[in-house]
């Protein structure tokens, strides 16, 4: 058996980031404002009524946030207030708003720095990397090292690394001189020691999953950070390709087959798998190993949504499957919607909801969003059909707003679902930062 090297700590610290409530909002009408173009070349603003407040004549725009937008003009970035006039005196190479401290990262002569909403530089233009902020941390890399600031702009872990991630779930993976991963907490102590050859990031249930060894011939274990203990060991391959690092559920293979294996490393059920997929929560996808050979593309590829004391919720055929991301409390819920002739079932809610769709593109607290051929629509909560499915897109926002796509032009309806604006605009952008590619 391998030698496990964790550091014992002791204490554990995680540290949570206030963040300002708009930062956690996305509005369409940001300072009562939204970003749009006619043409996809001049950008303005207009009021939910849709009257020009302030004139096309940027190249692009941001939604505003505490009544300031990130605006380019000459090929140069600016900030601006509710009235379209310049707040700071200077224009830059780059300005981007960071999504988490709402500070503004800079750009000049190729070098990043920061400047507080009065325009104040805290941090002047040193370094040659500077990444949005990550649980109150940002990467940084100066010559050929890497570590991390805080939002006052200090040295908040020492530049020593020769690669770093984001800080996620309380902790980071680095790199040393030679290449080699560990993990180190928000203090900068070491959690893992700098011994393999890949790390993923720690999940919710606060364990990550390490590799010593080539793709072609390597050992990987799953290993609790809290409890301080590896819970699967020597396996051939571990891994969840699960975007929002939920932890619920990883895939394993220690012999031959892949097996599912829950949050404290023990086996889910007794089957055996030749196929498994983990999209997240307690959603799976899979073939079993003595499943009969069909001769078709996923012929014997199933979905199985499980609930959290692993007790199954709904088996489908993958074909008639389609899983949803829905968010809750600032948690990611993994949905399995399921066809029925021409109704579509959602499964993973407080109950089962029946909907006549062909698919979901989205979900909030109040309405599906769903597709019936070519065309989307919305039901609330008590199934009645509440925007009618003529529109190519729908997106609703957390003012209440929503943005709607027809004749390929952008129009918005106020929070009774009731037509405000028309379809006007080519474009609009609701985000803080202009450098996205607009909704």
């Amino acid at each position: 058996m391998k030698k496990i090297i964790i550091v014992l700590l002791m204490s554990f610290l995680f540290v949570s980031c206030s963040k300002n409530n708009t930062l956690d909002e996305v509005n369409l009408f940001s300072s009562s404002l939204l970003a749009v173009t006619l043409d996809g070349e001049s950008w303005g603003y207009v009021n939910a009524e849709g009257e020009a407040i302030i004139d096309y004549k940027f190249v692009n725009a941001s939604a505003f946030y505490n009544d300031q937008a990130i605006v380019i003009k000459d090929q140069r970035f600016k900030l601006i207030d509710t009235t379209g006039k310049d707040i700071l005196d200077e224009t830059y190479d780059y300005l981007y708003r960071d999504q988490e401290t709402g500070l503004l990262l800079f750009m000049k002569d190729a070098k990043w720095s920061i400047i507080n909403e009065k325009g104040k530089v805290i941090l002047e233009p040193i370094y040659e990397v500077l990444k949005p902020f990550k649980e109150g941390l940002s990467v940084v890399r100066l010559g050929e090292l890497y570590g991390y600031i805080n939002d006052k702009g200090e040295v908040a872990i020492d530049l020593k690394y020769s690669h770093t991630d984001d800080f996620k779930n309380g902790y980071a993976v680095t790199q040393d001189s030679l290449y080699r991963s560990g993990l180190i907490d928000q203090k900068g102590e070491i959690v893992l020691d700098h011994v393999y050859d890949d790390i993923k990031d720690v999940d919710l249930s606060k364990n990550v999953i390490v590799r010593t060894g080539s793709d072609d011939v390597a050992s990987y274990d799953l290993i609790s950070i809290e409890e301080q203990q590896v819970l699967l060991e020597d396996y051939k391959l571990i891994y969840a390709q699960d975007t929002f690092g939920s932890g619920k559920l990883y895939a394993g293979i220690k012999d031959q087959y892949r097996e599912l294996y829950d949050h404290k490393g023990n086996k889910a059920n007794n089957d055996e798998y030749i196929y498994l997929l983990v999209h997240g929560g307690y959603l799976i996808s899979y073939e079993e190993k003595d499943a009969i050979p069909t001769g078709t593309v996923n012929g014997n590829h199933m979905f199985t949504l499980y609930d959290e004391n692993l007790d199954e919720i709904i088996t489908t055929h993958i074909s008639n499957g389609q899983p949803i991301a829905y968010e809750k409390d600032n948690e990611i819920k993994i949905l399995l919607a399921v066809t029925d002739d021409e109704y579509l079932d959602i499964y993973g809610l407080d109950k089962t909801y029946r909907l006549k769709a062909s698919g979901v593109e989205t979900m909030t607290e109040d309405l599906f969003i769903a597709k019936d051929g070519p065309f989307v629509g919305a039901y609330d909560r008590d199934l009645e059909v509440v925007i009618d499915f003529v529109y190519q897109s729908l997106k609703a926002y957390d003012d209440g707003f929503v943005l709607f796509r027809k004749l390929y032009l952008f129009g918005v309806m106020d929070k009774q679902y009731n037509i405000i604006i028309n379809e006007t605009y080519k474009y609009i952008n609701a985000d803080i930062n202009v450098f996205f590619q607009p909704y």
